[in-house]
């Protein structure tokens, strides 16, 4: 009765007890698992949460937190990822990591309470305070006439009967508090039926009596957060293509042709290049008994990932284990006279 009861006192008295997990959203996830940590009545715990407040609406941040408080209250911590403003203000401390992202970033910018954070020149500082600010448009297109995404009668989970006009060719955004259904007429009504009319097989597509769109659409693409692969070897240049761009390019240097490489022996996920003992991971794994894993970097490569020979060739200056360690922005700048990049970055 009392787990039941936190979940009520969360704003989550309207689910179904049999409602599928992986149907909740994202603010429903963050709370269900927050009222397990209240209902463990747990003392003299750190509780480290990371952005507890992605996907929830602001009439639900005094939900989160009062439970934040309530978790103090049993004497426990709580350290928190967050950006958003509410959550800051009740914050007893705060601690600012920047001034900027990568390689600018990782200095100790503040630590202080919010009234002090109030009166410093940090990014969040500035922005608390009202000194900088980030100004509406002073005008947006019309939607009131155009092609439109109607989709008629849609029923799944919070959402009944549902008929909806979406404005093609402009910005959308859905609103609502948190559970009001948002997530359900993107995915479950938008995407899975528009691909079901594709002729595609979908997980759990919305009952709808009809969906239509005044333009025709070349592809549906769902962006959420899950992860972007689910193998350990990908990274933002493979993933976006750029390394296969990359591996052409070393191939076509003179050295490499001369030594008979070709873009397989520049690839860390196959071929003859990449260093035999850690399979192109650069680590080794080290299983332990009753703790955690250990990951080493490979004795062999160093955690370089590549044979020796194929890290004596280069380009411009830097070997292909060299491109890995560039930033993005450093990347663009150094193959920013190479053809071929500036048809992907285009792309």
């Amino acid at each position: 009765m009392t787990r039941l009861t936190f979940l009520r006192d969360v704003g989550l008295g309207y689910l179904t007890l049999d409602r599928s997990s992986r149907s909740l959203s994202g603010g429903e996830t963050m709370r269900v698992n927050l009222t397990s940590c209240l209902g463990s009545s747990l003392v003299d715990t750190l509780f480290v949460l990371d952005e507890p407040s992605v996907g929830l609406h602001p009439r639900d941040m005094d939900r989160l937190i009062s439970i934040l408080h309530r978790l103090t209250g049993l004497g426990n911590t709580v350290v928190v990822v967050e950006h958003d403003e509410a959550i800051m203000r009740e914050a007893d401390h705060l601690i600012e990591i920047g001034p900027r992202p990568g390689r600018g970033g990782g200095e100790l910018s503040f630590s202080g309470s919010y009234k002090r954070i109030l009166k410093s020149n940090t990014h969040t500082g500035r922005y608390l305070s009202g000194r900088e600010t980030i100004d509406a448009p002073d005008s947006r297109r019309d939607t009131n006439k155009g092609p439109l995404l109607s989709i008629y009668n849609a029923s799944k989970h919070n959402l009944n009967d549902l008929t909806v006009h979406i404005p093609q060719q402009r910005f959308v955004c859905l609103s609502g508090v948190s559970g009001s259904g948002k997530s359900t007429l993107l995915n479950n009504v938008i995407y899975q039926n528009l691909l079901a009319q594709k002729g595609l097989i979908v997980e759990e597509p919305a009952s709808i009596k009809d969906i239509e769109s005044t333009l025709p659409l070349s592809d549906v693409v769902l962006i959420d957060q899950s992860p972007v692969s689910k193998t350990p070897r990908s990274n933002p240049a493979s993933y976006s293509k750029a390394w296969d761009e990359i591996r052409k390019l070393f191939a076509k240097i003179e050295t490499a042709q001369s030594a008979g490489m070709g873009p397989g022996h520049f690839s860390f996920n196959s071929g003859d290049g990449r260093c035999p003992t850690c399979s192109g991971l650069g680590f080794e794994r080290i299983e332990m008994q009753f703790v955690s894993d250990l990951f080493v970097p490979c004795e062999s490569c160093e955690g370089q990932r590549f044979k020796d020979e194929v890290l004596e060739i280069d380009f411009n200056g830097k070997s292909i284990a060299d491109i890995l360690e560039l930033d993005i922005a450093e990347a663009v700048l150094f193959f920013g006279d190479c053809p071929s990049f500036d048809k992907l970055s285009a792309g």
